[in-house]
């Protein structure tokens, strides 16, 4: 998943930051441009970014969640409709994953 990917990426430059020494020089991606950045801006920078794809992360997996049940109530639906209700077909395997 992307979002996880990003994350990732947020918490590992992270861990990074705090291995070098209050003197170290940083740089930040501006668009296509590295331009030097004080150490705790680009820290505060990403700790904010990581924030934000933890509660996009969060968001997405409860409407995973969410979609999962709506698709297993209009599953039981369906076979109740087609008169199978507790029957012994198999359940149906989604055909696109969420």
């Amino acid at each position: 998943m992307q979002v996880e990917a990003l994350l990732k990426d947020a918490e590992n430059a992270l861990q990074e930051l705090g291995k070098l020494d209050k003197n170290s020089v940083v740089y930040k991606n501006v668009g296509e441009l590295m331009i030097k950045a004080e150490k705790e801006n680009v820290k505060t920078e990403l700790s904010e970014r990581r924030d934000t794809y933890d509660l996009r992360l969060k968001t997405l997996e409860r409407q995973e969640e969410r979609v999962e049940k709506k698709y297993q109530q209009l599953q039981q639906q369906l076979r109740e409709a087609l008169g199978g209700g507790s029957g012994g077909a198999p359940p149906m395997q989604p055909t696109v994953g969420v």
